[in-house]
């Protein structure tokens, strides 16, 4: 049973499994929360209080707990006791430093810290094995941790809009990873290790200074979605018609001059933008191109 405020969840305490609390006018917790013996997931967002008390750990059942808009700093120890959680937001607070109770979380899924202020990750953050979703944007990270390849079991990252140079040589054991999003960041150079992700399908890097891409990125035979435009690039790859799989091309403002005569192999490109780039003829193959959106460059 769900409910959208206090009242009515102590009203059926024993029948509550879905609490959603929006812009509760006080400075503490709730701590009447206690009494819902089979809560199994918790939001609370845009409160005035801005701590989490340490008996948290009485909520036991929860399975995933978001705490947003709540100015947080920290966490208390006891949260490491919430053992059955998978499902962790604390978007929009105010950590500096990434809380290293969540790494006691074995069980965690996915984890959303986006929106803080985290300047660097713990070496311990590989405890958190099980991790599928990882979203880190907005931050203030100017690199990764180089275990967080540990993290195996990644299918999801997003680590845009941060101050990240580079990717560590670890993301080659991402073989499960599927999404990842790099875009506003200071990158220069992409990883020839990201050649090794086979099973990407999305992959935006908007906003940096990539000049050219490694030839290790031919592997990506599942690239369905590629954003790499506001960047540096002067040239494409031959191997590009490898990307059979690839439905959005985005290269708009770079200083792109020539188009590969293999594009027009891309069979299932249906978008294709190339505003702000200086080509001034296109190939022949790309009348093979059956684009639904295509966006020229001036």
């Amino acid at each position: 049973m769900k409910a959208y405020n206090l009242e009515t969840a102590l009203a059926h305490p024993d029948k509550i499994t879905h609490l959603y609390i929006i812009g509760l006018k006080k400075r503490k917790f709730p701590k009447a929360i206690y009494q819902l013996k089979n809560l199994e997931h918790l939001e609370l967002s845009k409160h005035d209080f801005k701590e989490i008390p340490v008996d948290i750990a009485q909520l036991t059942t929860l399975k995933s707990l978001s705490l947003t808009h709540l100015n947080l700093t920290n966490l208390p120890f006891t949260f490491s006791k919430l053992i059955n959680l998978e499902h962790l937001d604390l978007s929009t607070n105010c950590f500096s430093t990434f809380p290293k109770v969540i790494t006691e979380l074995t069980n965690l899924k996915s984890l959303s810290l986006q929106r803080n202020e985290i300047e660097i990750l713990p070496l311990e953050i590989t405890k958190n094995k099980q991790l599928r979703q990882l979203d880190l944007s907005f931050n203030e990270l100017k690199k990764l941790t180089p275990n967080i390849g540990g993290l195996r079991h990644l299918v999801k990252l997003d680590v845009s809009y941060n101050k990240l140079r580079r990717l560590p040589a670890g993301i080659k054991k991402w073989k499960k990873l599927q999404y990842l999003d790099i875009s506003y960041n200071q990158i220069r150079k992409l990883s020839a290790r990201l050649g090794e992700c086979h099973q990407l399908q999305f992959l935006a890097a908007k906003k940096n200074f990539i000049k050219f891409l490694p030839e290790s990125l031919v592997n990506l035979q599942a690239l369905a979605y590629l954003n790499l435009s506001h960047n540096k690039i002067s040239e494409l790859p031959e191997f590009m018609d490898n990307w059979g799989s690839l439905e959005k091309l985005y290269l708009e403002y770079n200083k792109i001059e020539i188009l590969p005569y293999r594009i027009g192999k891309l069979k299932n490109l249906r978008v294709l933008d190339l505003r702000e780039n200086p080509i001034h003829n296109l190939p022949l193959s790309f009348e093979q191109l059956r684009l639904q959106e295509f966006r020229g460059s001036q």
